[in-house]
């Protein structure tokens, strides 16, 4: 049976201490309507810098992997691998390497696609972990499944 047998509780509950207990009741912080394109942009730059700068984040990219990442390692007490390690992106405490892939569904795309897996012959996890997050970023699925290592 592996870690995430039990389905994505224990990535709610680390979704739950990242964003505070009634996470399902966001309510909308401002009318957005009325910002120009720029206005827009500069509210997305701030709100990345604070996800970054809270360690949700490591990159000031799309935030879905990286919250991925940091959701599993609190959820599992795993660590989190340096930036630079290929295809390895946490460190179990029995010392099995994670790769960590999320995916956001939204209205606009539901695709349960998780990116591609670079190198996979030459791969370095013993464990692909997956998240897939509702719009809301709430988590709707989580797997982990051994590599496979096929000739």
């Amino acid at each position: 049976m592996n870690a995430l047998s039990s389905g994505g509780c224990e990535l709610t509950a680390a979704l739950r201490f990242v964003f505070g207990r009634n996470i399902l009741r966001v309510e909308p912080m401002d009318d957005f309507s009325q910002l120009m394109p720029l206005q827009l942009l500069a509210v997305h730059a701030r709100i990345t810098d604070e996800l970054r700068s809270r360690g949700i984040t490591r990159s000031v990219n799309n935030p879905t992997g990286d919250l991925a990442e940091y959701l599993f390692c609190k959820a599992f007490g795993w660590k989190q691998a340096e930036n630079s390690n290929s295809n390895v992106d946490a460190i179990g405490l029995d010392q099995l390497r994670y790769q960590i892939k999320g995916r956001r569904m939204t209205r606009h795309n539901n695709s349960r696609q998780l990116s591609a897996l670079r190198d996979l012959r030459d791969a370095r996890f013993d464990f692909l972990a997956g998240v897939l997050f509702a719009e809301d970023y709430s988590v709707n699925a989580c797997r982990d499944h051994p590599l496979c290592r096929c000739a």
